[in-house]
């Protein structure tokens, strides 16, 4: 669930929902100009989905991504989402005209794995690269040996 306060005047302030209690809401992202939120949900036994809601919370919900997909990402200008989906990172371009948040078309940009459970596993950077936690084909993957007390093992 994700969740603001305000940052003058709190003295008292509760935090108010900027998202729906009823599905489980996991990573987020705020639009460079504030005015939006993308963040990926689902029901408790389906796949997630990515959503935007404007800021302050409107009620309203937009879908952004066409089925599936997760971890989304504002990429730099606002006009465009990035997130993962199926193996794959998507870019969907986006408009917020009117205060509501339209989507494009999503396109695949390049197959890719990524570990599961991390937080942040793609990050915009700030010259507008990705920066990527990607895990390494499975043939790449060897054992790391960790020798203890080789001190010892080195003065003989």
């Amino acid at each position: 669930m994700v969740k603001a306060i305000p940052a003058e005047g709190t003295s008292g302030a509760q935090p108010t929902s900027l998202t729906d209690p009823r599905y489980m809401e996991y990573h987020s992202d705020m639009s460079p100009d504030g005015r939006f939120l993308v963040f990926d949900a689902k029901l408790w036994n389906s796949p997630a989905s990515v959503y935007a809601r404007s800021l302050p919370n409107s009620g309203s919900r937009w879908q952004i991504s066409p089925a599936d997909g997760e971890e989304p990402h504002f990429s730099l200008d606002g006009k465009q989402v990035y997130f993962y989906k199926g193996g794959a990172l998507w870019a969907v371009p986006v408009s917020t005209a009117g205060g509501r948040m339209e989507a494009g078309v999503a396109k695949q940009l390049f197959k890719i794995e990524l570990p599961r459970l991390l937080r942040n596993r793609i990050v915009v950077m700030p010259d507008g690269r990705l920066l990527i936690n990607a895990l390494t084909p499975a043939a790449a993957r060897d054992p790391v040996a960790v020798v203890i007390n080789w001190r010892r093992l080195v003065d003989r």
